[in-house]
């Protein structure tokens, strides 16, 4: 499963507004990025919980994400 970034946006530490958190708690990422995934969930406020393969984002398993600027692929069955 990955997770592809459709808009330059930015990966948090918590579900909030990225201005209210500190520059260790948030990392920019650009469109078009793509990250292996092992599961998501909703979190609310219009947030997904991601859990990243290693080698995570900013050296952490799980970071959040504003769920409009994101598209989950899920792995293709043969």
């Amino acid at each position: 499963m990955k997770l592809r970034t459709l808009y330059n946006t930015v990966l948090k530490g918590q579900p909030v507004q990225s201005h209210q958190l500190s520059s260790r708690d948030k990392i920019p990422v650009y469109a078009e990025s793509e990250y292996k995934i092992t599961s998501y969930k909703s979190v609310g406020y219009g947030h997904l919980e991601i859990y990243f393969v290693p080698p995570c984002p900013g050296q952490r398993e799980i970071w959040y994400v504003f769920a409009p600027h994101v598209q989950i692929l899920e792995d293709e069955i043969a």
